[in-house]
Parts: C-alpha cells; structure tokens; sequence
C-alpha cells in the first residue's frame, strides 16, 4: 500500500531505524536485505527511505559474502530496488558488484526466469556507461537471443522492459539479436501488440528504431505504428 499514508509514516519509522542502527542493518540475513530494498523502493522520493537504501547497499558494495549468498531472485530483486536511486554512488557500487556476479557466474544467470531476466536487464540499463553492467547485459542477452522459450515467457511488461533496457546498447550484436528476437514476438502475435497501451507501444518503438537494420525490427516497427 504504498499511497497509504500510515503505511508510508510506518516505513518511514523503521527506515529511520535501519539507518541509525548499524547492528539492526547487519542483523539482516541476505534474503532480508533483498526484501527491505525491495520495499522500501516502493518510496523512492522519501529521503529516509533513501538514507536507509544507501546504509543497505554499503553492505552489499562492501561484503562479497552477503552478495554471494543472494540468489538469482533476490539478485533482481536487489537490482531492481538499487535501481531507484541511479545517482546514488553506493547504489552505483552494489549494483555494479552484483552485476559483476551475473556476469561471472552463469549459472546464476540461468536460474533467473524470464521476468527475473528483464527485471535485471531493466535495472541495468540505468547505468548503460558501466562496463561491468554491460557485460552482465551481453550475457543476459544471450540467453533472450538463444532462448525461444524464455522469450515467450515474457508477458507484455517484460518484453517491454527488456527491449528500452536492450536498446541502450545498439552496438553490442547480441543486444541487437535479442531485440530482433524480441521483435519477431510482436511481429508473430496481434495479442502481445494489442496489449501494449500507448506509452508501450512509444518505448517499443522507440527501442526498435535502434536496430532497423534488421528487419524484423523493421517489419515489428510498421505494424505498431498502424
């Protein structure tokens, strides 16, 4: 409930309280720190939230064996979280370090399922100039250019997600095949296309112009702007 006021007050008391308690924050186990991002995320223009977010994500920047105890879930999940604060530099340094593991690790990549998958991809593009983050971007993207499976398990949101998150690198080749890849889903199914509402079909539209060399983003392209 995050438009209800006693739920934001609640929240805002006990991010006071991961903030000012040092041995509270380091009580949290890894699932408990994904899970606190995860919801304190929900208040991104809160600025004890964002004090209490930083104060988390020094722990990840700063403990390797906190990061390898996450699992592909609660890695999204962080990610996704992180995300919030793009201009945040610990948010940068704990997103960059649990980047660094999805690009080393592939097994972790290959246990996220397909929203894990644009999730992550989603919450990488907001830092599209870190090099680690673009590696772990070209390794998800293989699995969304050599996967059918996994790429018809996307629902809307998440091609969605994966195509803007995709096209901030248009000059990584398997960025670009997953986004052809990507496109022939909305060339191939009326359904998916018709449901994208307007804002959807803008960022689809504007994700496939980067790679209009392939045609079937030329082909995607036409039949959503008809």
């Amino acid at each position: 409930w995050p438009d209800a006021a006693v739920c934001a007050q609640a929240v805002g008391a006990l991010a006071g309280r991961l903030t000012d308690e040092p041995g509270l924050r380091e009580a949290l186990d890894p699932q408990g720190v994904a899970t606190a991002l995860n919801a304190l995320s929900k208040w991104p223009d809160k600025a004890v939230c964002a004090q209490a977010v930083g104060a988390l994500a020094g722990r990840l920047a700063d403990e390797p064996g906190l990061r390898k105890a996450l699992n592909a879930q609660e890695v999204a999940t962080a990610l996704n979280a992180l995300s919030k604060w793009p201009d945040a530099a610990v948010c940068a340094q704990a997103v960059g370090a649990l980047a660094g593991r999805l690009a080393d690790e592939p097994r972790l990549r290959e246990a996220l399922n397909a929203q894990g998958v644009a999730t992550a991809l989603n919450a990488l593009s907001k830092w599209p100039d870190t090099a680690v983050c673009a590696q772990a971007v070209v390794a998800l993207a293989g699995r969304l250019a050599d996967e059918p499976g996994l790429r018809e398990a996307l629902e809307p949101q998440g091609v969605l997600n994966a195509l803007n998150a995709l096209s901030k690198w248009p000059d990584k080749a398997v960025c670009a095949q997953a986004v052809g890849a990507l496109a022939g889903r909305l060339t191939d199914e009326p359904g998916l296309r018709k449901a994208l509402n307007a804002q959807g079909v803008a960022t689809a539209l504007n994700a496939l112009s980067r790679c209009l060399g392939r045609p079937a983003c030329q082909t995607a392209g036409l039949l959503l702007a008809e």
